[in-house]
């Protein structure tokens, strides 16, 4: 009897709690959900008859008095170790987040148990008290009280923390994790080595009970003010990507304008051009005359308007980023087979297109002149858009929180977040890679 009352009370105390930890990371799982979620349960449930196991041995060892209980309470404390090990190898993050997530989840399941606690010390008589947790009644009320509390814990963690998660250092998330472990180390030191009688008692349970409800309020407050700077920034860096794009109209403006005169004065001095070359032919001078005749061709394809594609946004921004680049020496090599309309915006088109086309040119112009390339392309393939850009590069690459980030000076990481944001908004994907000296970059869109 008293092994279930104890497999059954360690089961109710730990198991909401563990699967709390995995809700901002479920995608982020080393196996399939349906896999890590049976080993899950399976190492819970192992933990469980472990502890039971202990605790009732260590029934026929102590008295029935709070030795006993505070001997039941290290035991539970180690068991929650292999919890610890198993969430740090099952999720794909930094192991800062995830300390801050399980301290979390830790301190909120010790904050419910403390209440229940409270409650049964209140309604135990001392004729009752066994030195043993989980009595029936007991295990009920902790029930009630986790069905309650548990949704309030799962709302600030999906309301403040998941918005705010991929902006946040290793280093934010150290200093936030120690938080709720210094809180959830004062409370365990308490249930193990304080009296219920003095844990428990009116101001106690009360300035317990403000001290948890300032720590939920300062996390709050702290993920809101990452929350808000980072949309300051956000609308900031599209203000200036909006900027960008009507510099590279009015770029091509010029472009096109330049271009219109030129081709106006050759066609003006076409007649010339031809008469020198009917000379040449008169007087049998044939190579004199192609040579005349390929210098001419090359002169008039400098003007020549290169349509790449027939969306005018994509046309503009990948046909300046051409120039660019050949400006600088590097093979540019375009491919696109896209519609003339498109369901994604124009202003998310030339915020992923430059971003991805700006790191292209930086990585690729830090090379040797005759090894410099760019491969770009872009295309549907059935409801998908498919933009990908293959770049030499030859500097080191760096990475932050397992994320590349940009070597180019004065790097804040807005771009590369903006296009895992816009790839999120239209239900798509982003995936960075390299090998030797080339970089990957791909991006799908739903379209």
């Amino acid at each position: 009897m008293i092994f279930v009352r104890l497999f059954t009370g360690f089961l109710l105390q730990v198991l909401p709690f563990v699967l709390l930890t995995f809700y901002p990371y479920y995608n982020c799982l080393r196996f399939s959900k349906r896999h890590s979620l049976l080993l899950t349960l399976w190492i819970i449930f192992g933990l469980a008859t472990i502890f039971s196991g202990c605790g009732c041995c260590l029934q026929q060892i102590f008295p029935p008095d709070h030795t006993l209980f505070q001997a039941v309470n290290v035991v539970f404390l180690l068991c929650l170790l292999p919890c610890l090990f198993w969430y740090l190898y099952l999720v794909r993050e930094i192991w800062q987040k995830k300390l801050f997530v399980f301290s979390f989840s830790l301190t909120c399941g010790l904050f419910i148990t403390s209440i229940n606690n409270a409650i049964c010390t209140i309604w135990t008589t001392s004729n009752d008290y066994d030195g043993l947790p989980y009595r029936g009644w007991e295990i009920v009320s902790l029930a009630v009280l986790t069905a309650l509390i548990l949704p309030c814990f799962l709302f600030i963690l999906a309301r403040y923390y998941c918005p705010v998660e991929s902006l946040l250092t290793a280093k934010e998330c150290t200093y936030l994790s120690g938080i709720p472990l210094i809180l959830f180390l004062l409370l365990a030191a308490g249930l193990s080595f304080i009296e219920y009688d003095y844990l428990y008692n009116p101001m106690s349970l009360f300035l317990f009970f403000v001290l948890f409800v300032l720590l939920l309020v300062i996390y709050i407050i702290f993920f809101k003010m990452i929350h808000l700077s980072y949309e300051k920034l956000q609308s900031h860096y599209q203000t200036v990507q909006t900027q960008h794009l009507l510099s590279i109209q009015d770029e091509q403006y010029q472009h096109i304008q330049t271009n219109i005169e030129n081709s106006r004065r050759m066609r003006h001095d076409l007649r010339h051009h031809m008469v020198t070359l009917q000379g040449f032919l008169q007087h049998g001078r044939v190579q004199q005359a192609e040579k005349y005749l390929e210098q001419y061709l090359y002169s008039a394809q400098q003007f020549e308007m290169l349509e790449l594609c027939r969306n005018p946004v994509v046309n503009m921004v990948v046909g300046y980023y051409q120039t660019v680049a050949v400006q600088k020496d590097i093979l540019f090599d375009v491919c696109i087979q896209i519609p003339e309309k498109l369901s994604i915006s124009d202003v998310d088109l030339s915020v992923i297109l430059g971003n991805l086309l700006e790191n292209a040119i930086y990585a690729a112009a830090s090379g040797d002149p005759s090894e410099r390339f760019i491969q770009f392309h872009m295309f549907c393939s059935g409801q998908m858009l498919a933009i990908t850009v293959d770049n030499s590069f030859y500097e080191d690459v760096k990475k932050r929180d397992g994320q590349y980030i940009s070597n180019k000076p004065n790097h804040t990481g807005l771009g590369l977040n903006n296009i895992h944001m816009i790839a999120d908004k239209y239900e798509g994907g982003v995936e960075f890679t390299h090998d030797l000296h080339v970089f990957h970059s791909s991006v799908m869109l739903a379209i």
